[in-house]
């Protein structure tokens, strides 16, 4: 009866972690946050404000769990010692990562802010572990992941639509409209488009989710998962895809189609012929619109240019003045308005290249160990999935060219977590605390 009992709670709480991964995965692209502590630069600015997302607190209750599920194991007598081999050197990069990112941001000149970008990192590489050991239910996790993406994509479809994004405190969106300042528009001779935000703050990253997305989702038909819906899901995906405008997410998509027909051509050539269908046929019926957006002679996007390319500007000569240590996590943006306090604060964004603004923050010191740790990690999984795979990450690659969200922002920390989680699966599996919730 007693060993009766105890699988009864083992199942029970089994049930429980499947279902918390699945709204887990749901809620992520959501932004919906406690902000506790508006920005030092002015009240309206994102960056420097303090914030406590939902999905953090989910992640929480996982990480919880994790640490009881561990006592409870120690304590039966369970736990078995496992060499610390070279392919998990990785985790000692992360460690440094992390020292690193506490004791800069406590030289800064707004520690707090330093603290929050570095428990973003934190629970990005938490992303990473427990989709690469099982503790999010792996069925779990792609089913909400579906889900979530394609509910957001349902969103930013309506958005283009009815040209008017409805503002919500509770899921974190601000409202839009075309005729507005600030609001992300392309701009014809006829008209103001307003750009697709979904529940993101800016149409780049909900472009960049969308093209992660039909990635995962496609490697898990590439691998024979059964999932339900991932037609319906691609479908949805691309004409949100398309509907964001963003240019650097549309060449991700390319290359993410690229790879999968060279993975599996046979099984993903129904999803790829409908995602190219859906794009084509979208983007043609917005033709003003779509050759507006690649038009360098048309007013904004030259301004949108001119721009992104100063910022890269700005970006370097200011690494240049701090290039050892930088200007500490997060801390960019102050740095600058200090410098150019007659910027005004609409104006400020860290330099729209993840790897400029990763430098400009972390120095070379910081950038090192950040670099280090990747190509350990790039290590630890071609040890068993062979150096080919590595070229999954092309995608995310091309995003970082062309913004600094994958950096500064919780949405692209994030983003960057689940998709190196994802793909870690596909590469290596190790042994988990459930393998049968996995096949």
């Amino acid at each position: 009866m007693q060993h009766s009992g105890e699988s009864a709670r083992e199942r029970w709480v089994s049930n429980i972690r499947t279902g918390l991964t699945v709204l887990f995965f749901v809620i992520l692209p959501w932004q919906t946050r406690w902000i506790y502590r508006a920005s030092p630069i002015h009240p309206d600015a994102e960056w420097g404000r303090l914030s406590l997302y939902a999905s953090e607190l989910l992640l929480g209750v996982f990480l919880l769990g994790a640490l009881v599920r561990w006592v409870v194991v120690w304590r039966r007598g369970a736990t078995q010692r496992q060499p610390f081999t070279r392919e998990r050197w990785w985790l000692v990069g992360v460690l440094a990562v992390l020292l690193y990112g506490v004791l800069r941001s406590v030289l800064n000149y707004d520690p707090a802010a330093g603290f929050q970008h570095t428990w973003w990192i934190l629970e990005a590489i938490l992303v990473v572990i427990f989709l690469h050991t099982g503790w999010f239910p792996w069925r779990a996790a792609v089913r909400g992941l579906i889900i979530g993406l394609s509910l957001a994509a349902v969103f930013g479809i309506y958005q283009a639509m009815a040209q008017y994004v409805p503002g919500s405190t509770w899921f974190g969106v601000a409202e839009h409209r075309p005729e507005w300042g600030g609001s992300s528009v392309v701009e014809t001779a006829e008209t103001r488009f307003l750009r697709a935000y979904g529940p993101f703050p800016h149409p780049n990253i909900f472009g960049g989710a969308m093209a992660v997305g039909l990635f995962i989702l496609w490697l898990t038909v590439v691998h024979k998962e059964r999932m339900r819906g991932t037609l319906l899901a691609t479908w949805l995906m691309s004409g949100a895809l398309a509907l964001s405008f963003s240019r650097g997410a549309w060449i991700a998509w390319v290359v993410a189609l690229f790879l999968v027909m060279i993975e599996g051509k046979e099984r993903t050539l129904s999803h790829v012929m409908l995602s190219v269908l859906t794009m084509g046929v979208v983007l043609g019926v917005l033709w003003p619109v779509t050759i507006t957006r690649f038009d360098r002679t048309a007013r904004l996007e030259a301004r949108a240019i001119e721009e992104r390319t100063m910022s890269i500007t700005d970006g370097i000569a200011a690494w240049k003045r701090a290039p050892w240590f930088g200007f500490g996590p997060a801390q960019y943006t102050n740095t600058f308005f200090v410098q150019h306090s007659d910027t005004p604060w609409w104006q400020l964004a860290p330099p729209h290249h993840a790897g400029v603004a990763l430098f400009g923050e972390y120095g070379v010191v910081g950038a090192t160990l950040v670099i280090v740790t990747t190509l350990l990690f790039f290590g630890h999984l071609a040890k068993q999935g062979g150096y080919r795979a590595l070229i999954w990450f092309a995608p995310l690659v091309v995003l970082m060219q062309f913004d600094h969200y994958l950096w500064s922002l919780y949405s692209g920390v994030m983003l960057v977590g689940l998709y190196a989680g994802f793909c870690a699966h596909f590469v290596h599996r190790l042994p988990t605390v459930d393998t049968h919730e996995r096949s």
